[in-house]
């Protein structure tokens, strides 16, 4: 918006040359001044014709404990890795191997690597801040803060404003004390926020190139959350073996169905899977009505070790199993979403590779 006296044609010119979609005169009420300012802060996000917008894609669960968290957390670190390494001919080995820990400390010093935005995660779950200490990276601007300044987000602010994980991940997270007082919001105030949010949702679209929601144990009753599962193109629905969990589920898979979210879009995440529980990952498939998309083991004291010691498993502990399950979710997710970027990067590791063999041979 610029700001100026209509009665000057120098001023609109100036204006228009420098891009403002509204003209506010100094000359005119006070009303008018504040309804046009209302009428900006209240406008939708609307990207342009033929620009395509980043996918979404939402994990959940029906209750708290069922290793959702962690699993987004490490999700979206291996899908940063991904689809940055798909980008750099560099990153980009021949032998295929992942970045190493020395490189993506040295990428985390690039200017080229700061500026650039890849992935996203978007913490929601309930109590939050899991994911940010999983991945070692508080940030003072939580998913909240960028709620209140959405009209404010922009490319640059997204790309200084939000938590940066050493891969060039970017995060946005809840904090317990956001959660505050939620069951004493009207109605009016859901309402608010839900368009709220999807007007976030549309702004951070447009920035980056994929959005992970960790959504954890899901309330369906809340608009926010229905906002965000309508914008997801996957919802991956997390659940265990266990008698409880399956009971939870199903209910929560009725109101996903009474609030309309398309059961085209959801696939089956079976967490914990141990072969030695009678009930299978197929079998809990079908009871859910849902296609099963992939089955993360049972690796909880591992994960407890390597969490306790303040990292994740690294992808490139290509022997563990669930290392091995995650990586195959963030493959399917850039083979998906991104197939130019896989093309790309088999056209890149083909280069070095006829480069390096002509170096060998000479």
């Amino acid at each position: 918006m610029a700001v100026g006296a209509g009665q000057q044609p120098a001023s609109m010119r100036a204006a228009l040359r420098s891009g403002a979609q509204d003209f506010l005169d100094v000359n005119d009420s006070l009303e008018t001044a504040q309804q046009a300012l209302s009428a900006m802060l209240n406008r939708r996000v609307v990207p342009p014709a033929g620009m395509a917008l980043a996918p979404v894609t939402a994990l959940v669960s029906a209750r708290a404990g069922m290793g959702c968290s962690v699993l987004a957390a490490h999700l979206a670190w291996y899908l940063q890795m991904q689809l940055a390494r798909a980008q750099s001919p560099a990153g980009a080995a021949a032998d295929g191997s992942e970045v190493g820990a020395s490189s993506l400390r040295a990428g985390a010093m690039s200017g080229d690597d700061e500026r650039a935005l890849e992935a996203l995660l978007i913490e929601v779950s309930q109590p939050g801040g899991d994911c940010a200490i999983y991945l070692n990276t508080p940030g003072e601007f939580r998913f909240a803060d960028a709620l209140h300044q959405r009209q404010r987000m922009d490319r640059r602010m997204a790309q200084i404003a939000l938590a940066r994980h050493a891969s060039g991940l970017r995060m946005l997270t809840q904090t317990h004390a956001s959660l505050a007082g939620k069951g004493a919001q009207s109605a009016q105030d859901e309402q608010a926020v839900s368009g709220q949010c999807a007007d976030l949702l549309q702004r951070l679209r447009t920035y980056f190139r994929h959005l992970l929601l960790d959504m954890g144990a899901c309330d369906a009753q809340r608009p926010q959350s229905i906002d965000m599962l309508l914008a997801a193109r996957d919802i991956w629905v997390v659940c265990d073996q266990s008698v409880a969990s399956v009971v939870w589920t199903m209910e929560l898979l009725q109101q996903f169905d009474a609030c309309s979210i398309p059961r085209d879009r959801m696939r089956l995440i079976v967490g914990r899977h141990d072969a030695r529980i009678d009930l299978s990952a197929e079998q809990l498939a079908q009871q859910l009505r849902l296609p099963l998309l992939a089955v993360i083991p049972e690796r909880r004291r591992e994960l407890a070790q390597q969490l306790n010691q303040g990292e994740l498993l690294h992808p490139r502990q290509t022997r563990e199993p669930f290392v091995q399950a995650v990586s195959r979710l963030a493959s399917g997710l850039l083979a998906g979403h991104h197939p130019e970027l896989v093309q790309d990067s088999a056209s890149s590791a083909s280069a070095w590779a006829r480069l390096l063999a002509r170096m060998t041979r000479h």
